[in-house]
């Protein structure tokens, strides 16, 4: 179970991985996202596995120890010379002895495999977890730069603006500067002929 759980978790980073070149941000994090939950689970599951072969392997060293106490007891109660010729009860303990141990050796390797095997799979689990935050913080950036961009965009049509408010007063004053000049010369024009109009009488 351990291994599967390895090789499909292998699987969904590279898969992660390689999908990311082709997709859009939003789609690349989500599915870094759902690659980051189903890794998860499998650590759990790894974790949990592993777990119930240390229960077991416990277990049975306990009951190899119980064991051993038993046939030790039997072996005391049957006499002094128990050393020097063994009986039956010698002869089991022994024989249990032989029995057990090669099955906790066994369960001991079960059990260190698994744990390499879930050292890998909390590797993966930060690599893609380091993954999705790079990721995040990329995004991040490029909302930061799309901000400045907009407020750049803003300065620039306030300016604009402003340069064609200016502009336009500029044109009202100037029209109202020459209405002026046509208006006072108008009337001095005026005064003029009403002047000579006079000295002509």
């Amino acid at each position: 179970m351990v291994s599967s759980s390895s090789s499909s978790s292998s699987s969904m980073v590279s898969s992660s991985s390689s999908s990311s070149m082709g997709c859009s941000k939003n789609s690349t994090i989500a599915e870094t996202k759902g690659t980051l939950a189903a890794a998860a689970a499998a650590t759990a599951a790894a974790e949990a596995a592993a777990a119930a072969t240390a229960a077991e392997a416990a277990a049975t060293a306990t009951a190899a120890e119980a064991a051993a106490a038993t046939a030790a007891a039997a072996a005391d109660s049957a006499g002094e010379n128990l050393c020097c010729s063994p009986d039956s009860s010698m002869l089991l303990l022994l024989q249990q002895q032989h029995t057990h141990h090669p099955l906790l050796l066994q369960q001991q390797q079960v059990l260190q495999q698994q744990q390499k095997h879930l050292q890998q799979l909390k590797y993966q689990l930060y690599q893609q977890q380091l993954l999705l935050q790079q990721q995040h913080n990329h995004q991040q950036q490029q909302q930061q730069q799309q901000q400045q961009q907009q407020q750049q965009q803003q300065q620039q049509q306030q300016q604009q603006q402003q340069q064609r408010t200016s502009s336009g007063v500029w044109r009202a004053t100037a029209a109202t500067a020459t209405a002026a000049t046509a208006a006072t010369a108008t009337a001095a024009t005026a005064t003029a002929a009403a002047a000579a109009a006079a000295a002509g009488v």
